[in-house]
């Protein structure tokens, strides 16, 4: 339930944002890396996650013939389109020896935090 609810708020903040957006992968995307961002305000972490491959491959459904090196290059393309939004994600590193992403998230706002979180009687969990 919650994450529906942050899906929702995410959809309804970032709509303009969102339907810029044409890479379907990239959309999937941004709903995972909003929910982590939140949680890196809620337990006051660094704004920074590391994600691996297989993370992402066990989300996504990329089209059967494709390679791993070429899910890799839709990533880290959809990485590029989130980031061009200036909305969740600020930078993106490929580690290719490790096969993980470092994602730093731009930090929540004042707006974010009391739409996502302050306003409402709905505690993150």
């Amino acid at each position: 339930i919650m994450q529906q609810f942050i899906d929702i708020q995410t959809k309804n903040m970032y709509k303009k944002q969102i339907m810029s957006i044409t890479n379907a992968i990239s959309k999937l995307m941004m709903f995972t890396l909003q929910r982590d961002r939140i949680e890196c305000y809620k337990y006051n972490e660094e704004y920074r996650k590391v994600y691996s491959y297989n993370y992402f491959s066990s989300r996504i459904d990329f089209p059967l013939e494709n390679s791993k090196e070429e899910n890799i290059r839709l990533l880290i393309d959809a990485f590029e389109e989130i980031k061009k939004q200036n909305i969740i994600v600020d930078t993106v590193e490929y580690y290719p020896d490790k096969e993980s992403f470092v994602v730093r998230f731009i930090p929540l706002n004042e707006i974010e935090i009391e739409d996502l979180i302050s306003d409402r009687n709905f505690e993150i969990k």
